[in-house]
């Protein structure tokens, strides 16, 4: 499992704040860039984290999904979201972690369909593991998320 200089994260905001957090703080994890994945109503809250994570060395982006429970609609903004992230210079990782499950399940089969790498945040175990392919191993995160920091994130998601 090799990945180039620039990686991208995408993330659907909800959930567990660990999800968001850990990878950072993870020299097994290379982070360059994430995509925050939010309804319009979540901005404030997308807001506040990117400034609670304003002390990492990423960049922070937001993308608005439709305010919808249609699936077909969520599905046709994560085909868009990841055609846009492809086409540019870096690998593309999905974090199935968090969200509302339909939108969790769009986005799991539009990044399939791009062929992103797709994976899931264990806090329990302090581990990472992908769901998609199979084959790459289990990372085992670092757990030295600070108690203020993960505290003020917490807040956020």
């Amino acid at each position: 499992m090799e990945f180039q200089n620039n990686v991208t994260h995408v993330y659907l905001m909800g959930g567990h704040s660990t999800a968001i957090l850990t990878p950072f703080h993870s020299q097994n994890v290379p982070v360059t860039r994430l995509v925050v994945a939010h309804e319009q109503y979540q901005h404030a809250d997308f807001s506040q984290l990117k400034q609670s994570l304003s002390n990492q060395d990423i960049e922070i982006e937001s993308w608005i999904l439709p305010t919808t429970t249609s699936s077909d609609e969520v599905l046709q903004s994560f085909f868009e979201l990841f055609n846009y992230e492809k086409n540019g210079e870096q690998d593309v990782l999905f974090n199935a972690t968090g969200g509302p499950r339909h939108k969790v399940i769009a986005a799991y089969e539009a990044a399939r369909s791009y062929d992103l790498p797709i994976y899931i945040v264990e806090p329990e175990q302090d581990s990472l593991f992908w769901l998609y392919p199979d084959y790459y191993p289990k990372i085992k995160l670092a757990s030295n998320i600070k108690y203020f920091e993960f505290g003020k994130f917490r807040a956020v998601v």
